[in-house]
């Protein structure tokens, strides 16, 4: 069976969506936030907002991963790997 991933993030939060971005805590985090397929384009990148909240629409949201210690040495394993073959690779 597959092990489910898990990440945690630290959504944000900016009025204009430019400048101003402060944490958020997430029990504040809006309902249409949270939706697995907006978390989907926050995770990858993207800033969202609603354009049909409010008069002017919602403020601006963003995500940033926070990576574990098993994360980053994962990362550099897989770094020193490519490293090596790259060594070892005929040009």
């Amino acid at each position: 069976m597959d092990e489910m991933k898990q990440a945690t993030l630290i959504i944000y939060r900016s009025e204009n969506g430019r400048d101003g971005w402060q944490p958020v805590m997430p029990d504040d985090v809006p309902g249409w936030v949270s939706n697995p397929i907006t978390l989907g384009r926050l995770i990858a990148g993207e800033e969202c907002m609603k354009a049909d909240e409010g008069g002017n629409g919602s403020a601006w949201y963003r995500a940033v991963k926070v990576l574990s210690d098993e994360d980053v040495a994962r990362i550099e394993k897989a770094k020193a790997k490519r490293a090596r073959r790259a060594k070892h690779t005929v040009h």
